[in-house]
């Protein structure tokens, strides 16, 4: 593990965790799951527009112990496989250059795994449980980036996060007196979502991402109702 982590380049590190370091100590005890959407004009969405036409899901994060479960150097062992099984599944392709040669696996994800996790008492199945569980209850909208498109004069919304420890919803980036759409590519042709600053925790529920986004990537989401959760 030690060799894994010291490949990291700490300034890409800093690009991938610089929405999660704005909110995270926000939060009170909770979890919360992010996503980048597929926008093209915007350093991360041009990666993940490389994998999907929609979204990656990008990291998870929580701040409390789930279990006293002891853990061991195995649970890496362990996890890898799992991960390899289904990464593609969720859209959780890593946007680091290292994991580009493998698809988009697997060096990120046993990152998130190793520390967003691991120290937390998540075993890995427990972990594969918590990253594809789409359930509704507990995911509400916690964070949202956006960068201004001058042209539109719409702030483009670039990442999303959902989860239950924020008690209120924080905006990154854009201009404060612009409103918000989703990335042109991400609706059907010729339809544009306008959301007002006041209105993004309506519009953009959990549900109406999963509905709209996410099941336009990955249909068998919404054709399955029970999710194992931690």
């Amino acid at each position: 593990m030690k060799s894994l982590l010291t490949e990291w380049n700490l300034a890409l590190l800093a690009i991938v965790f610089v929405s999660w370091q704005n909110y995270v100590q926000c939060f009170a005890i909770g979890q919360a799951w992010e996503f980048i959407l597929a926008d093209r004009e915007d350093a991360l969405g041009s990666r993940c527009a490389f994998y999907s036409n929609y979204y990656c899901f990008s990291n998870y994060w929580t701040n409390y112990e789930h279990s006293k479960r002891r853990a061991t150097v195995q649970d890496f062992q362990e996890f890898m496989p799992l991960v390899v099984q289904m990464y593609r599944s969720i859209n959780w392709f890593s946007l680091h250059n290292i994991d580009y040669p493998n698809g988009g696996c697997c060096d990120f994800q046993n990152f998130v795994y190793a520390t967003r996790a691991h120290p937390y008492g998540i075993s890995p199945h427990s972990f594969i449980n918590v990253v594809t569980n789409f359930t509704v209850a507990g995911k509400n909208l916690q964070f949202v980036k956006a960068r201004f498109h001058p042209f539109f004069c719409l702030n483009v919304i670039t990442t999303l996060a959902y989860g239950n420890g924020g008690s209120q919803l924080l905006v990154e980036g854009g201009s404060p007196a612009a409103q918000f759409m989703l990335p042109p590519n991400i609706l059907e042709p010729y339809h544009t979502l306008i959301i007002s600053r006041r209105a993004l925790e309506v519009a953009l529920t959990f549900d109406w991402f999963k509905q709209n986004v996410m099941c336009k990537a990955q249909p068998w989401i919404c054709r399955m109702n029970n999710y194992s959760s931690l």
